[in-house]
């Protein structure tokens, strides 16, 4: 609902009906002949294009999360060949929907911890992995840690993660980023090379 405000509708099912008139997604059911069928992690709703082409006999399933798509592909296992996955269901099969719906609300419980995540940089240590909050204090670990012999003074500049609650380290630059990560897609198939990542179904296998 939440969303749904800040995207300038009055309710969940305004903004439901905003996605299913989605031009982008009709035109794609269109072009690749195929029943689209968009997983909402908004409204936790599954939204159905395509289903009245003449010629469509396949459905495939992409996740919407409010900002991009991403297609939902099925595999028996996590470490599954890409020539394996299987990207389209029959026309109007739903045995796929309740998994996807799964996914929706895993993506939505992620986001909300990222959401309230803070990431900070920090230097890393090339001699030990020690992460300092700046130069100075790198400088000074060098002096006071004793290192191997072929320690060169070396360091990086990286990335943490400070979790909600936790207090971000004075004189540490917070970059308050919020990333939302998914599985980078394989990029094969012709379906999934207008979106960016992929999200695997792993059906539970009796």
């Amino acid at each position: 609902m939440t969303r749904s405000l800040l995207l300038g509708f009055n309710s969940v099912e305004e903004y439901a009906t905003w996605i299913r008139n989605d031009p982008r997604i009709l035109c794609l059911a269109k072009h690749y002949c195929v029943e689209v069928a968009v997983v909402c992690c908004e409204s936790l709703q599954v939204l159905t294009y395509g289903s009245d082409l003449p010629l469509c006999s396949a459905r495939i399933y992409l996740l919407y999360t409010g900002q991009h798509y991403d297609p939902i592909v099925a595999g028996a296992e996590a470490d599954l060949p890409v020539e394996k996955e299987q990207k389209r269901q029959k026309k109007g099969d739903t045995s796929l929907e309740s998994g996807c719906l799964e996914i929706a609300k895993r993506h939505v419980a992620e986001a909300a911890k990222k959401a309230k995540q803070r990431r900070a940089k920090k230097i890393k240590c090339g001699g030990c992995g020690a992460l300092l909050s700046d130069a100075e204090a790198f400088a000074k670990h060098c002096q006071e840690v004793e290192h191997d012999d072929d320690f060169a003074y070396d360091c990086e500049e990286v990335e943490v993660v400070i979790e909600e609650g936790d207090e971000i380290p004075e004189g540490t630059i917070d970059l308050n980023a919020e990333h939302i990560y998914s599985f980078s897609n394989t990029g094969k198939d012709p379906l999934c090379l207008a979106f960016p990542s992929t999200f695997t179904f792993h059906p539970a296998v009796p």
